[in-house]
């Protein structure tokens, strides 16, 4: 995935957003398997040219957008009529002091 979105907006490695992997992931029309298309480090000096081939996608998006409901209940409900969920959220310095 970094490699697609590398040389992109999204930032892929130097953090990025999990939103725009999703997104990119549903515009390209999948993810290949590791067994496929394995990670390498951007750290190694390989290419980081984007080598994804569409007819070898084994995981597909139905959708990708953003906006969960607010509540635990409403979650679960969410992940299990629509499949799997991410999100993120930004910490602030006093987060690390939570107990």
């Amino acid at each position: 995935m970094t490699d697609c979105t590398y040389a992109s907006t999204y930032n892929g490695c130097n953090g990025g957003f999990h939103y725009d992997v999703w997104n990119s992931i549903f515009k390209r029309g999948g993810q290949e398997p590791a067994s496929v298309y394995p990670y390498v480090s951007g750290t190694t000096g390989k290419s980081t040219k984007c080598a994804f081939v569409a007819s070898k996608a084994v995981a597909k998006l139905a959708n990708a957008g953003t906006g969960l409901p607010k509540n635990e209940t409403a979650i679960q409900a969410a992940l299990v009529a629509k499949g799997p969920i991410t999100f993120a959220y930004t910490v602030t310095n006093s987060f690390f002091s939570y107990k």
